[in-house]
């Protein structure tokens, strides 16, 4: 029997992970998405107040611990941010989320994980993205051509989401109604669900019995929900889009904490020059204080400044670990996101072409524009086509 679209991929989403959900449990501070949803009717705030709202949390979460809340990793994963000591992020880091079971999960969340938490959530990534940016172009960081590379870049994104989603909203709130005015599409796959399970738990006999009664109901099912199988994968086309901007996303952030590694490991070197300098002053004093008494206070100040330098090289090493830590975090998250968009372009929506970088896929469709006419839609798929050079001819 051939699985309804909205069961083709497998696992719930809702599903334990074992290491990677301990790492994620045992966090300094951490914020579930669903509770910084806008109130019903409220506008979504700024990512600059997005990411200030962040920064208040994990500080005032820090500050109870005793803890430096720039050695600690930013992960966000499954609906929430969570703040992480780097020592446990590697645990998070050898999760294997790549394994069959795992890209089965994080396939079902992007299909049928709840819209706004998907939305919030990859506002939260871009909200500490353009924070970074922010924070780095202060400091004078960040030269000219950078900054009209980036700015653009994260405006870009802002508008992807609030396009993606907005469609989103629209096409899944049609399908919502459809299933409403025709209980048994709900019915039906409630029951094929409750088929997988009797299955892989052995109860061969209830099985049976059940899928006796999806057989007698299957034609009034495949007549119903052929109905809204249209908008259902105009739905898993944006969520497709949603993966794509996620992905971007990520791949921004990466180059910031890059530019923050660098920035940090030079300002380690500085540390370990002055403390060069510090230890060849000890050293001077100290032969010469037999001779000049006055060269004690100079070797007991200089010590203190050692002690100061080793505290702040310290401090800075920490600091460098957890942007490591993080960069290695989004590297990971940014493989996953590659492979839950080709498995839904490949799997669910048939066409491996989705699969392709939106500047390749857009190059590639106005030079098929030019050396052929242009033919009216006659499949599904081809209307998604359509549709995604639309979407996506803004990029």
């Amino acid at each position: 029997m051939r699985l309804p679209v909205w069961y083709e991929t497998g696992l719930n989403y809702s599903v334990e992970r074992g290491e990677m959900s301990m790492a994620l449990n045992e966090s300094v501070a951490s914020l579930s998405l669903e509770n910084f949803l806008p109130k019903d009717g409220a506008a979504q705030v700024s990512l600059d107040e997005v990411y200030k709202a962040l920064d208040r949390l994990v500080n005032t979460a820090a500050s109870k611990r005793n803890i430096n809340p720039n050695e600690l990793v930013r992960v966000v994963d499954n609906g929430k941010v969570s703040w992480i000591t780097a020592r446990q992020a590697q645990r998070y880091l050898e999760s294997d989320a790549q394994s069959g079971d795992g890209l089965r999960e994080k396939v079902e969340r992007a299909l049928k994980g709840d819209a706004r938490i998907l939305h919030q959530e990859l506002r939260v990534l871009l909200a500490i993205a353009a924070g970074t940016f922010e924070n780095l172009n202060a400091e004078g960081l960040i030269d000219e051509k950078e900054e009209e590379r980036i700015r653009p870049s994260i405006r870009r994104r802002e508008s992807e989401i609030s396009d993606t989603f907005t469609q989103l909203y629209e096409v899944e709130g049609r399908i919502s109604a459809a299933r409403a005015r025709q209980p048994l599409i709900a019915e039906y796959e409630n029951c094929m669900g409750q088929l997988l399970n009797l299955q892989s738990q052995g109860k061969m006999d209830e099985a049976r019995e059940l899928a006796r009664y999806l057989a007698m109901e299957k034609k009034k099912y495949v007549l119903m929900s052929h109905a809204i199988e249209p908008d259902v994968y105009t739905a898993y086309f944006h969520r497709l889009n949603a993966q794509k901007t996620r992905k971007k996303t990520l791949n921004l952030q990466q180059n910031l904490c890059q530019k923050k590694e660098g920035v940090i490991g030079l300002r380690i070197d500085q540390l370990h020059a002055r403390k060069e300098t510090i230890e060849n002053r000890i050293n001077l004093a100290d032969t010469t204080t037999a001779t000049d008494l006055t060269q004690a206070e100079i070797a007991l100040g200089a010590k203190e400044e050692l002690l100061l330098a080793n505290h702040e090289i310290k401090q800075a090493s920490d600091q460098l670990a957890a942007v490591q830590t993080e960069n290695q975090v989004l590297v990971k998250q940014e493989k996953e996101a590659q492979m839950v968009i080709e498995h839904i372009a490949t799997n669910v929506l048939k066409d491996q072409e989705l699969a392709i970088d939106v500047e390749s896929q857009v190059k590639n469709i106005e030079q098929r524009r030019k050396s052929q006419p242009t033919k009216p839609p006659e499949k599904p798929k081809t209307e998604l086509r359509g549709r995604m050079a639309t979407t996506e001819r803004h990029q």
